[in-house]
């Protein structure tokens, strides 16, 4: 597969994602499935993306639904309190 091939899957609107609350937790746990069988080179670069992918994802602003909010709030340490159902502070 090319590279182009690769990344119009990756790209692809119809890609089923999984919604991980720590992406590189999850980066790390697929990773583990398929270390052993990589190149010392690969691992190193696996490695590297995934402190990358770490990087990335702790910097983005996560998408969230309102009734997910407090959860994640929770998760971060920073809870503020409840959300009424149009979203505003109780």
């Amino acid at each position: 597969m090319t590279e182009q091939e690769i990344l119009a899957k990756i790209q692809s609107r119809d890609l089923p994602l999984p919604r991980p609350r720590d992406v590189g937790a999850f980066y790390a746990a697929w990773l583990a499935t398929v270390f052993d069988g990589l190149t010392p080179e690969q691992q190193s670069q696996a490695i590297t993306l995934g402190g990358v992918i770490q990087t990335r994802s702790l910097r983005m602003v996560p998408v969230l639904k309102v009734s997910e909010i407090d959860g994640w709030l929770s998760q971060c340490g920073k809870g503020v309190g409840p959300l009424t159902s149009d979203g505003s502070l109780a």
